[in-house]
This record gives C-alpha cells, sequence and structure tokens, in this order.
C-alpha cells in the first residue's frame, strides 16, 4: 500500500472528514486566557515563551490569544492543544502581572 497522506487520513482512527476537512477529535484542549487584558505590561513574556497561543497586538501593543486559537472571536479567551501546556504555563508563570490564566 503507498503511503500518503490522504491514506494515512482515511484510515486512523484519531482524525475525522468533516464540512472544513479534517479534525482531530481525540486531542484534549486547555483553556488560555489574559484577564484582565487591560493590565498587560506589553512585557512581551508571554509571546516570546509561547508564540503558538499568544502575540502582540498590533494596534494597542497588548498581548493577545493568535486567531486560530480564540474561542468567538474574543482576542483574550483561546483553547489550545494540550501539548502546549508547558510553554503555557511557562508564559502564566513569568507574566508580571499574572493575568495569563492556564486551566
Amino acid at each position: 500500500m503507498e503511503i500518503s497522506a490522504a491514506n494515512i487520513l482515511n484510515r486512523c482512527p484519531l482524525f475525522y472528514r468533516g464540512a472544513q476537512g479534517c479534525r482531530d477529535e481525540y486531542i484534549s484542549h486547555m483553556k488560555v486566557s489574559i484577564d484582565p487584558r487591560q493590565d498587560c505590561t506589553s512585557c512581551g513574556l508571554c509571546w516570546s515563551d509561547c508564540p503558538d497561543i499568544f502575540e502582540e497586538a498590533h494596534d494597542d501593543n497588548l498581548s493577545r490569544i493568535v486567531e486560530k486559537l480564540r474561542v468567538g472571536g474574543d482576542v483574550s479567551i483561546g483553547e489550545a492543544p494540550e501539548s502546549l501546556r508547558a510553554s503555557a504555563q511557562s508564559a502564566a508563570d513569568g507574566c508580571p502581572v499574572s493575568i495569563i490564566h492556564v486551566e
């Protein structure tokens, strides 16, 4: 059998094909929030420690959740793969104003 992405996705029980393409239905997620976001000091620690979750907003220079992980378009609330917990927790632990929360 030829090994290709299509064969793997069609045979692997971790994936299913939906209207939006392939999704992972078994990866657990964690909630990440920046609350209250207006207290952010723009130190950059979170987006340097965990760029897969956090980034600098260009309009107000505060930290925000990257677009693909946002919940309901809210820049301060996101759902991220559990595999990013260590770097998210490092960002939370290092936040000088303790506004990053990982659940």
